[in-house]
């Protein structure tokens, strides 16, 4: 696999895990509820990244999912 295929199969597999993630939401019995342990996750997640050494681009990615979701 190229590059520039695994950078694709990597986007089509976000794209998945996004509608997943969107139907989750959707049919959720406390939308409220999975907002907040959503947030909590996220915020987890980005402070785990930002104590990382991890490339910016990386970092950027996680912010863009938690907008997203």
């Amino acid at each position: 696999m190229t590059e520039s295929e695994k950078i694709e199969f990597t986007a089509g597999r976000v794209h998945a895990l996004v509608g997943f993630m969107t139907a989750v939401i959707l049919t959720h019995p406390n939308p409220a509820q999975l907002a907040k342990a959503l947030e909590k996750v996220g915020q987890a997640n980005l402070a785990t990244a930002e104590s990382a050494l991890v490339v910016d681009a990386y970092v950027d990615g996680v912010q863009d999912m938690q907008r997203r979701i």
